[in-house]
């Protein structure tokens, strides 16, 4: 016997809402990665135009990990 139409509608439902999940948390993932690299950068960028010089450095450093921090703090 075929399952019918209406048989099918839970399944159907439970599985887009699967799907849903699994995607809301890929894109937080990878808000995540981005927000991570773009700090990489900035620092990097400090590290470029402050040659000799770290103080700089680690203040972009620190900022840049209490952003991420809160980010992820506020994101779990």
């Amino acid at each position: 016997m075929s399952p019918t139409v209406d048989g099918a509608l839970p399944d159907l439902r439970q599985i887009i809402e699967d799907l849903r999940r699994q995607l809301a948390k890929r894109t937080a993932e990878r808000d995540e990665a981005l927000e991570q690299q773009t700090a990489t950068a900035e620092v990097l960028g400090v590290i470029n135009s402050s040659p000799g010089d770290l103080s700089p450095v680690f203040d972009a450093m620190l900022e840049k990990a209490m952003r991420l921090c809160e980010a992820l703090r506020l994101g779990n």
